[in-house]
């Protein structure tokens, strides 16, 4: 089972099961929940500005117009040259 989540940043849970597992690349091991009697366990990966990132587009260089049209204007691009961005601007998180 994987979780992943949007906000100012991106999650992603993947369950692991009541042992904790460590992570072959660095990702942190956290406690997916606890329900008293047995702990259980996932692999966390993050990115801090996901959905901050597309604020600052939205608000700051004001070259969208909401954040939902995104995806729209992304999708009219046929070819991107090799060009991407990883909206990293305060890290990756684990393990970079």
């Amino acid at each position: 089972m994987a979780k992943h989540t949007y906000g100012t940043g991106g999650f992603l849970l993947l369950y692991t099961g009541t042992t904790p597992v460590p992570s072959l690349i660095g990702l942190p091991t956290t406690v997916a929940w606890d329900r008293g009697e047995r702990t259980e366990y996932a692999l966390e990966g993050s990115v801090f500005m996901a959905g901050a990132a597309l604020q600052w587009l939205r608000d700051g260089l004001q070259v969208l117009a909401s954040a939902e049209t995104s995806e729209a204007i992304a999708a009219e691009v046929s070819d991107v040259h090799g060009v991407y961005l990883v909206s990293a601007f305060v890290g990756l998180g684990a393990p970079h």
